[in-house]
């Protein structure tokens, strides 16, 4: 579909090929992604090299390399999008809107509303991995990484949940990993936001070293 648009449009404007990713390629990418969510690298850097590919074709970009793009396009990484789709539907679960596949909510009296994580059983270790990363454990995995507000965020609209979510995750990197960059990482919230706390225990001592730039 992706292909399919680049040849029948002739437009390279960003208004223009934005739309058309938005309308046509995205809903083929993302249907029912908080149940198939990939967790390996190699499966998520080739869904993450179809927005990659396209984006580069955009005029007003070209001379970005990938992250920079997604940055001036405004555009989430299709890792971002499937963790938020995750964020979401854990929090339509948590409002009765939809069916709930098994999530426990916990109220605690400080942390406020945290979903309980259940522990990973069995001795097989490819079961064992894929239980860790199915929906009823990453989702409320997910959840429990918003600030307290957002989780405890209750009664309102899912668009207004939603505004709230994008305005902070606005404020989070999002450099989805990029095959045959060195520094490449699973670019998970979880991920980031320890890498944040890191960053802030450090302080500015600098030792943290300079961030090498991804390729295109």
């Amino acid at each position: 579909m992706s292909g399919w648009v680049l040849r029948t449009f002739a437009s390279r404007d960003g208004q223009c090929l934005k739309t058309l990713w938005k309308s046509l390629v995205l809903p083929r990418l993302e249907y029912c992604c908080q149940l198939w969510s990939p967790h390996k690298i190699q499966e998520i850097t080739t869904l993450e090299a179809i927005q990659r590919a396209f984006t580069a074709r955009i005029q007003e970009v070209q001379h970005l390399d990938y992250w920079e793009r997604l940055s001036e396009l405004k555009l989430y990484s299709l890792q971002r999008r499937r963790e938020r789709y995750c964020i979401l539907y854990v929090w339509k679960i948590l409002e009765d809107r939809v069916p709930n596949v098994g999530i426990i909510v916990n109220q605690h009296p400080r942390k406020g509303r945290l979903c309980f994580i259940k522990g990973v059983q069995g001795s097989i270790q490819r079961v064992r991995t894929l239980t860790h990363n199915s929906f009823t454990h990453n989702g409320p995995r997910l959840f429990n990484c918003l600030p307290q507000e957002l989780r405890d965020l209750s009664g309102t609209s899912p668009e207004t949940f939603k505004r709230n979510l994008d305005k902070w995750l606005e404020g989070l990197p999002d450099h989805p990993p990029i095959p045959g960059y060195p520094s490449c990482h699973h670019n998970t919230l979880p991920e980031v936001l320890q890498e944040q706390e890191r960053e802030e225990t450090v302080g500015s001592t600098g030792t943290g070293g300079s961030r090498l730039q991804p390729c295109c």
